[in-house]
């Protein structure tokens, strides 16, 4: 066990993160990365789900900036029990009103927000939600703002995520703690062996039916495969949902319980993702399964990989022919090098490290 906080209490703020999402996987990172430095006994969580709306929390929404699930009891009764913790973890810059109530209501300890994203650039906006800006986006923006201004140490997954802070503040602490997972990686050598030349490339794809990985995938679709011929295998919550199951070579499942064996039967990981913020949890995962992967710019923000290791494309042409260039020369299904860039740099062990490096443990 590592070095605790000698007793310290933590109250941790989050979503639910029971979820299938990326965003889950980071929540319960955080969750366990604090529970391993403080002592499980000493971290409080308060999860926050969304209910029905009011017409008192729209008035919240728009004057208070409550958004997300937050509303008035919520806040009252963090103000009340905050004064039993010494450090508030802030899981989502979209709560970052707290921040500026916690201060404004004297809370004397530390005040620590995660920036899953920027959701200033996250938040996708259809027509509609553009004309009603002021009820949708704006306390959103407004939020994550007074969570910058008001909370002792803002945490980024990215210097892109971090350069957007120092914008609003130019003397904000800013620690970057880089995507990672634990470590679910079981080798198989049977599963493992290299494909034959003669074989389809198998090409993997994991990810839920969010609206990012939906675009992606859908382009995807209608714009490389009619020109490559693989086998595609997409994997993830919802994601049999996608009205893609009559074409030829396209294999579609939902929530798997393992997927160990679909990362074990693939050649190469395929992450044609455009739209988002923050960093991609999809590439962490194929890091640590040691894949070969190719993928826009957006799949590899935040990382550091050798050029050997993934190939990027960002447009049609791009994914056609690299994708042509694996099936001629297909990569290891595990390839050393690339789990042990995870290993180093982006398993849960160096999370810890990084963590305690900002509480100066």
């Amino acid at each position: 066990m590592t070095k605790n906080l000698r007793g310290m209490k933590i109250l941790f703020i989050s979503t639910n993160c029971s979820d299938n999402g990326g965003g889950a996987v980071i929540t319960k990172r955080n969750l366990d990365v604090l529970k391993e430095i403080a002592g499980t006994n000493n971290v409080l969580v308060i999860t926050i789900e969304k209910q029905r709306t009011k017409l008192s929390d729209v008035v919240d929404r728009c004057t208070k900036h409550y958004v997300v699930g937050l509303n008035s009891s919520l806040v009252k009764k963090i103000i009340q029990i905050s004064k039993d913790f010494d450090i508030i973890w802030i899981d989502g810059s979209f709560w970052g009103r707290l921040a500026k109530e916690l201060k404004h209501n004297g809370y004397q300890g530390r005040i620590i927000t995660f920036f899953h994203n920027v959701e200033k650039y996250f938040r996708k906006r259809n027509f509609f939600q553009t004309l009603m800006y002021p009820l949708y986006n704006r306390p959103i923006i407004k939020s994550e703002i007074e969570g910058i201004v008001y909370s002792d140490n803002l945490i980024a997954l990215t210097k892109r995520d971090a350069n957007y802070i120092k914008k609003i503040k130019s003397n904000a602490s800013i620690t970057i703690l880089p995507s990672s997972i634990k470590d679910s990686f079981i080798s198989d050598k049977e599963t493992q062996k290299n494909s034959s030349e003669k074989s389809l490339l198998k090409l993997l794809f994991v990810g839920s039916y969010f609206y990012a990985n939906v675009n992606g995938l859908t382009w995807f679709i209608k714009n490389v495969i009619p020109k490559i011929n693989v086998e595609l295998t997409i994997v993830g919550s919802n994601m049999d949902r996608l009205p893609f199951h009559s074409i030829k070579n396209i294999h579609i499942h939902g929530f798997v319980p393992d997927l160990g064996v679909f990362y074990r039967n693939c050649d190469a990981i395929i992450s044609p993702i455009f739209e988002g913020s923050g960093m991609k949890t999809k590439t962490t995962e194929a890091l640590m399964w040691g894949k070969y992967i190719i993928g826009s710019h957006e799949a590899f923000v935040g990382f550091t990989i050798p050029r050997d290791l993934y190939k990027e494309c960002n447009t049609a042409d791009e994914f056609i022919n690299g994708i042509n260039m694996l099936s001629n020369n297909k990569p290891p299904k595990f390839i050393k090098e690339v789990r042990d860039l995870y290993l180093e740099k982006y398993s849960f062990n160096n999370s810890v490290d990084i963590i305690k490096r900002m509480l100066n443990l």
